[in-house]
C-alpha cells in the first residue's frame, strides 16, 4: 500500500509535468495581434461668391436709397473634392429692431434652385468638384417703403450656405437628402 502511495504520487507529478510543459508549448505556438484600421470620409468644401458686377461684393456694402437696385451675384463653388448637395438660407437684418428688415426684393432663380416650405433654397442637382452654381439672384431691390427713420441705419442680407456629400447619399432630389446639418 505504501509503494502504491508513492507510484500515485510520482504518476500525480508526471501528470502535472505533462499538463504544464504542453501548456508552454500551446502557448508558444499562439500567435496575437492587433491591427488599427482608418477610415477616412470625404470632405466637402465650398465658397460663398457674392459679386456686383465683376468685382467682389464690397465688404463695408453699400449705400442704398428707397427704390435703389444694386446689382449682387450670389453663387456658391466647391473647391473640394467631392461633390455635394447644397442649400442657402438668406437673412435680413438691421441694426434697429424697431425697423422692418424686410425691406429686400430679390430676383430669385427658380429655375436652378428650388424655394423650400423651411426658408431655403435648395440647388436642383448636385455640384461637382470645381463647379460653380447658377445663380442664386443677381440683384437687391431696396423696397420704396422705406422712410426717414431708416436714416443711418445698417441693413443686411445674410447669405448662409449648407452642403452634404452627395456621394453615396441615396437622394434623387435635394428635398430628400439625408442628413442636412442644423443651422447655426
Amino acid at each position: 500500500m505504501r509503494h502504491s502511495k508513492f507510484m500515485m504520487c510520482m504518476l500525480a507529478l508526471a501528470a502535472s509535468l505533462v499538463t504544464l510543459l504542453t501548456q508552454e508549448t500551446v502557448a508558444y505556438y499562439t500567435v496575437s495581434g492587433a491591427a488599427t484600421n482608418v477610415i477616412t470620409s470625404g470632405d466637402i468644401k465650398m465658397e460663398i461668391i457674392e459679386k456686383m458686377g465683376d468685382q467682389d461684393f464690397p465688404e463695408e456694402g453699400v449705400y442704398v436709397m428707397p427704390g435703389s437696385t444694386i446689382a449682387k451675384k450670389v453663387t456658391v463653388a466647391n473647391i473640394g473634392n467631392h461633390s455635394f448637395w447644397l442649400r442657402v438660407k438668406l437673412e435680413n437684418g438691421i441694426d434697429d429692431d424697431s425697423l422692418s428688415a424686410d425691406l429686400f426684393e430679390l430676383d430669385l432663380n427658380l429655375d436652378d434652385w428650388i424655394a423650400g416650405n423651411d426658408g431655403f433654397y435648395y440647388y436642383n442637382k448636385p455640384v461637382q468638384p470645381g463647379a460653380v452654381t447658377e445663380k442664386l439672384f443677381t440683384q437687391v431691390k431696396i423696397a420704396g417703403s422705406m422712410d426717414t427713420s431708416y436714416l443711418d441705419k445698417t441693413l443686411t442680407l445674410t447669405v448662409k450656405a449648407y452642403a452634404v456629400q452627395s456621394e453615396n447619399n441615396p437622394a434623387t432630389s435635394p428635398m430628400n437628402v439625408l442628413g442636412w446639418p442644423t443651422e447655426s
